[in-house]
């Protein structure tokens, strides 16, 4: 029989031995098995998963790892709205918006490269609508702006600042 554990973002394969009529064919399509699920796992992303949340009375999914964190020292006698948690495993971008509260950036591995613009580049990236879905995101790619639609954005990078962590 095969097992396939899955712990704290890692992997472990284990095939235990096999006996009798046909192991081959069985072990063949377990490690085709184990293949697919591996290349899965380079897929993983959970965007935002509450494990404190201060503002929402509903429990938080991922409650039972409060007891895990450890506070920052400057932070212990601050009151923290919410505490998230987002994961992956392969490169990924998020649009460039503003957040509604104060952020601490903690990688556990990994790197990640954050672009900060300053308040008054605000009209250079192009706010979505207020009252619209996603309120808090710009309209322009970044990657790909077209400049012909937003012409102020040509501008933005001037006012930005890239910050890169590694973990």
């Amino acid at each position: 029989m095969g097992t396939l554990e899955i712990m704290k973002g890692s992997y472990h394969k284990g095939i235990s031995t096999f006996s009798g009529h046909g192991d081959n064919a069985k072990l063949s399509n377990l490690e085709e098995i184990q293949t697919s699920v591996l290349d899965a796992l380079d897929l993983i992303y959970l965007a935002q998963v509450p494990i404190v949340n201060q503002e929402n009375k509903e429990p938080c999914p991922l409650d039972m790892l409060r007891d895990d964190l450890e506070m920052p020292t400057f932070l212990v006698n601050k009151e923290l709205a919410s505490i998230n948690l987002w994961m992956n495993r392969a490169r990924s971008r998020s649009s460039t918006h503003y957040d509604p509260h104060h952020n601490l950036l903690c990688l556990v591995a990994g790197c990640k490269q954050v672009v900060l613009w300053p308040p008054c580049a605000c009209h250079m990236l192009y706010p979505m609508p207020i009252f619209g879905e996603a309120s808090n995101h710009s309209a322009v790619d970044l990657v790909n702006p077209d400049y012909s639609l937003h012409t102020r954005a040509i501008n933005s990078d001037g006012y930005s600042q890239k910050v890169p962590s590694s973990g």
